[in-house]
């Protein structure tokens, strides 16, 4: 019998324990795409019981349980710390809960599969939950994003508030946002969105983040339809949009992974570029709203995985201009040169507090939080010295000259390209002349 099936009758858990096998790099050539299946990470032993789902969850302060993954439209996976102090790390300490989550649960942990149907019985049945999140979610916020872009270090910022519970990039919305469980029923993915936000912020809140009454999502860059699902599931949400140059973000981005990853063989790279310049072959799918001269563009780009970094900024950015401007036009929406920006840093948190109705009163740690490596202890940690180019003179000349003129050209009321960057003109405190 599949261990990951979910438990036979609703209500209850099954339970489960890890295996002798679990994945615990944070290195994607190592740990696969965000938001592989739960399987690709840790093999797991069934332990031949369920038991009532209540039980594992009624601890009001002491609660080891979060949730990990969605193992199908109908089941979850969810994880125990027995050490209540490894959680806490866990969650104010990791900079990525998907990959930390994995880093520090101990060998033989008790894992539960429970229904989506059960979690969304007991979340009701929580009315203190629903309350604290506020009516239509008033008090829950999602930070859309373009990757590298100071979405974690808002983050941070954020948690520096006793009143914030913040999850940085759970396993389960690299799921949503990746596209790993896909659903043709709006309706449907979003009430999936709201029960795992809903469970996994109060198994938090609980034992990480007792005086929470603030609750906001960061996930990975893109999207756009989890985004628009969160919305959905919480009306009333706050919204953030952060981005960056094209060209930083995908420098940023592929630098990392070239260092991480070994070097091919001369043969090998000399048979992906020709591949590649010669048949197009390796070209990433393509969002259907790019346009066929947007998707021309990147042929001209020196590779693949160049050509797979590009898509997906563009897909990130038009996803906000199309799709999740129309649909919240109270979005925040933040440049990073202005959000590291230090003269006018207090005016910039003081903006970003007002969009949350969080008070004020914490200023300062907020602005001390700017001083830290956001991402220490991660593969996606600031470099020091010398990183591998990932992009060339051309590649960089091609995104800057074609790539974005042949995106923005129609949307002059819009965004602004301001010089290799853009501007969105909606953004925090930012001008253009």
């Amino acid at each position: 019998m599949n261990p990951w099936s979910p438990p036979k009758q609703d209500g209850k858990a099954k339970m489960l324990k890890l295996g002798n096998y679990i994945n615990r790099s944070d290195v994607m050539q190592k740990s696969g795409p965000p938001g592989s299946p739960a399987s690709n990470y840790f093999s797991c032993i069934d332990q031949g019981k369920e038991i009532d789902f209540v039980s594992l969850v009624a601890d009001e302060t002491t609660n080891p349980w979060l949730l990990f993954a969605i193992l199908s439209e109908n089941a979850l996976l969810l994880m125990e710390f027995a050490d209540l102090d490894v959680k806490r790390k866990c969650y104010k300490e990791e900079a990525f809960l998907d990959r930390g989550v994995r880093r520090l649960i101990a060998d033989g942990a008790r894992l539960a599969v429970v229904s989506l149907n059960t979690a969304e019985n007991w979340l009701k049945k929580q009315t203190t939950i629903y309350e604290r999140l506020g009516a239509g979610g008033a008090n829950t916020s999602w930070v859309g994003n373009t990757g590298r872009c100071g979405s974690t270090l808002l983050h941070k910022v954020l948690s520096t508030s006793t009143e914030m519970c913040s999850l940085s990039e759970p396993h389960y919305i690299d799921q949503l946002t990746h596209g790993r469980i896909l659903m043709n029923d709006d309706d449907k993915f979003a009430r999936v969105v709201q029960i795992c936000c809903a469970l996994d912020w109060e198994l938090a809140r609980r034992s990480c983040f007792p005086n929470a009454i603030f609750f906001s999502m960061n996930p990975k860059s893109g999207g756009t339809k989890a985004q628009l699902a969160f919305h959905t599931a919480f009306p009333q949400s706050k919204h953030f949009f952060m981005y960056r140059a094209a060209h930083k973000v995908i420098e940023s981005f592929g630098s990392i992974h070239k260092a991480q990853g070994s070097q091919p063989s001369l043969l090998w790279s000399t048979f992906t570029s020709l591949a590649w310049n010669g048949l197009g072959l390796g070209m990433p799918h393509i969002p259907p709203r790019f346009t066929s001269d947007l998707r021309s563009t990147l042929f001209s780009l020196s590779s693949a995985p160049v050509a797979f970094l590009t898509a997906r900024w563009f897909d990130a950015v038009l996803g906000y201009l199309q799709e999740v401007k129309p649909a919240i036009p109270n979005t925040l929406v933040i440049r990073m040169d202005e959000f590291v920006n230090p003269v006018i840093r207090a005016q910039v948190v003081k903006a970003i507090l007002d969009h949350l109705n969080m008070d004020k009163n914490n200023l300062q740690d907020c602005i001390d939080a700017f001083d830290q490596d956001s991402q220490a202890g991660s593969s996606m940690s600031r470099r020091k010295g010398d990183m591998p180019k990932f992009l060339t003179e051309s590649d960089r000349k091609h995104i800057q000259d074609v790539c974005l003129v042949t995106a923005f050209s129609d949307m002059s009321d819009l965004v602004a390209l301001d010089g290799e960057s853009i501007l969105i003109y909606d953004s925090l405190a930012a001008t253009k002349d």
